[in-house]
């Protein structure tokens, strides 16, 4: 599971991180990531890998929505599931 954010998108180490739990994901062909965002993340905070995260995978939007709480849940069980 990978939160992204974008102090996450700053953090070289959290970068790093991603990137060896994709290599994890490909090397042992397990089930895909799954991906929540937690906010947009702004262009400057954007690295090519992120980017090509978020192009080719499916990820979970969080909405701070009480009318959309149970929704991001149902959808984040059913993704680990």
């Amino acid at each position: 599971l990978i939160v992204l954010s974008n102090n996450f998108a700053r953090s070289e180490w959290c970068q790093f991180e991603m990137t060896l739990a994709q290599k994890h994901v490909l090397n042992r062909a397990m089930e895909p990531l799954s991906v929540v965002l937690l906010e947009d993340i702004d262009s400057e905070n954007m690295s090519n890998s992120l980017h090509a995260l978020l192009k080719t995978t499916t990820y979970i939007t969080w909405y701070n929505d009480i009318e959309y709480i149970h929704l991001f849940w149902d959808r984040l069980k059913n993704s680990l599931i």
